[in-house]
């Protein structure tokens, strides 16, 4: 649990950055990062962020990102947008065979408008079909103030990463 809701603070986004931070760290440690049978001993850790350090078995990279995840205060967190467009994390993803499906996650090369482009048609099609999106969600002539919903799937299906 990030340490602003252990404090019962207004939080954002960065409570998602922080658990992902959490659940990295305990994929490479094979341990929980804040652990304690006292709950009032365990929460003094969340909230100080005192935890053991990652081992040296990963790269410098992969470590300060985590650490960075763990930040106590979220203003200085990064954005899950930064930790996946991180080189090393697209490098990664290359690597694996995964970068088309981290571009859409991170906004990578736009390829053409939804209709012009057979990848994207396939993705709506795979967003209202099995996903159960309601088509109307793609109508991006919809005038909002922020682009709501509708924006976030044209993110999701405009996107393609084009090497």
């Amino acid at each position: 649990m990030a340490p602003e809701i252990l404090k019962q603070s207004p939080y954002n986004q960065k409570v998602d950055v922080w658990a992902l931070g959490a659940i990295l760290y305990e994929m490479m440690e094979l341990v929980h990062p804040f652990i304690d049978n006292n709950p009032m001993l365990l929460y003094q850790k969340i909230l100080n962020g005192v935890y053991d350090p990652i081992s040296k078995n990963y790269s410098n990279e992969l470590k300060d990102t985590v650490t960075k995840m763990l930040v106590i205060e979220p203003a200085q967190r990064p954005e899950i947008k930064d930790i996946l467009s991180n080189e090393y994390f697209v490098s990664k993803a290359k690597s694996l065979g995964l970068i088309n499906e981290l571009a859409p996650l991170i906004g990578m090369q736009v390829i053409g408008s939804p209709q012009e482009n057979p990848e994207i048609l396939a993705m709506q099609k795979y967003l209202i079909d099995d996903l159960g999106i309601d088509k109307d969600y793609f109508d991006f002539s919809r005038n909002n103030a922020d682009g709501g919903w509708a924006k976030d799937v044209e993110t999701i299906s405009g996107f393609c990463y084009n090497p």
